[in-house]
């Protein structure tokens, strides 16, 4: 049996030079598969450093390497919304974001200038919505946001004339120009609130002590204060009197009479409230002319001596 044929194969054909040349093909064959694996770990790299799969390679994802499905599948959602995003950002959608956005950063801001100038701007975006969303145009939506914006408009412009020098009479801006500093159209109603006079002879124009009906600015000239316990002194204008009165609401704290030649402004008390309660701008700039005139008249004023105890 030593020297017969290997079992499985006949004797017809055998040869033995044929059989060892079939081992070493089979033996090489099992070599190469061998290297073809050990390229196959070389190229996908067995340790953490190979962090690619490549489809096709015969690698396949282990513990050091990613799984790609989960990226492709994200990718795949990525690819769909981008699709989708020319269904959702349409025309209409864009509109009442436009809308909405001028609204809700209009109201983040404190000058009313900007609130009513995007508010206006967010009634267009709504107005031109209304007129595309449907078959026909929405008439009545459209008049009910026309007139949100035609009103927003008119402050706006109305704030804008108010802050320029435009708004005041030449005369009226030399005045301002002294007294302070607020928006010239406010100043030029207040000029027209109050009841100007020329002083012909000496008028007092506070009592001290005594509650004043009227706040007065002197706009020209000179008034003489006077306190119990004080020297008389001479004031030139541009300044309010009666401020403190008309603040307070007590009586004066000191005497002022309006010497011959000064020009007044004289506000009577219930008259000009109810004015400052039809507008609440005019009545901060009223305000605002006081707090600096005020200040004028403290930075002017000399410190009183108190009184030694021991004399």
């Amino acid at each position: 049996m030593s020297g017969g044929a290997p079992r499985g194969l006949g004797d017809a054909g055998w040869e033995p030079g044929k059989i060892e040349n079939a081992a070493e093909t089979e033996t090489l064959a099992v070599a190469t598969r061998a290297s073809d694996v050990g390229s196959a770990r070389r190229r996908c790299g067995a340790s953490s450093r190979k962090t690619e799969y490549l489809p096709g390679s015969g690698c396949r994802p282990g513990p050091f390497l990613p799984d790609t499905s989960r990226s492709q599948g994200m990718h795949r959602g990525t690819d769909r919304a981008m699709n989708d995003l020319p269904e959702i950002l349409t025309p209409s959608s864009i509109l009442i974001v436009g809308g909405v956005g001028c609204y809700v950063i209009g109201f983040l801001f404190r000058d009313q200038l900007h609130i009513r100038l995007l508010v206006f701007l967010g009634s267009m975006f709504y107005g031109a919505y209304y007129l595309t969303v449907a078959s026909t145009p929405l008439w009545d939506a459209i008049f009910g946001i026309a007139l949100v914006g035609l009103a927003s408009l008119q402050g706006a412009v109305q704030i804008m004339w108010s802050r320029s020098m435009l708004s005041a009479p030449p005369e009226t801006r030399r005045i301002l120009r002294r007294l302070g500093e607020i928006e010239p159209g406010l100043f030029s109603r207040l000029m027209r609130i109050g009841e100007r006079m020329d002083i012909t002879e000496p008028q007092d124009l506070t009592v001290e002590g005594m509650e004043p009906d009227s706040l007065w600015l002197l706009l020209e000239g000179e008034i003489v204060l006077q306190q119990k316990g004080h020297v008389a002194s001479i004031i030139a204008g541009p300044c309010f009197v009666g401020e403190i009165a008309w603040l307070m609401r007590c009586g004066a704290s000191a005497t002022t009479t309006a010497l011959p030649g000064a020009q007044v402004l004289r506000w009577r008390h219930s008259v000009l409230r109810r004015s400052l309660k039809r507008s609440h701008r005019l009545e901060l700039g009223l305000e605002a002319l006081i707090a600096q005139d005020l200040a004028r008249k403290l930075s002017r004023s000399l410190p009183v001596k108190a009184p030694d105890p021991e004399q």
